[in-house]
């Protein structure tokens, strides 16, 4: 599958799900790293990631309108 340009949501921020998005922006997809958890709870790899460019929805906070082109459950 090409991911250049996809727009990926990546559900859950733990290892597997950062993991996931630093390959998918590698490989030139736009990632949203959802987690239910706020900031304080996970890594500060977060932080990481968000200066890389993925956007981050944290404590379920996903809009009612968002628009992707695969999804990614870790």
């Amino acid at each position: 599958m090409q991911l250049q340009g996809k727009t990926v949501l990546v559900v859950g921020a733990g290892r597997s799900g950062m993991d996931a998005s630093r390959f998918l922006l590698a490989h030139g997809a736009k990632v949203i790293l959802s987690d239910s958890k706020p900031r304080e709870k996970l890594s500060h790899d977060l932080w990481l990631l968000e200066d890389m460019g993925v956007k981050l929805m944290l404590v379920n906070q996903l809009p009612e309108r968002i628009t992707w082109d695969l999804v990614i459950v870790s």
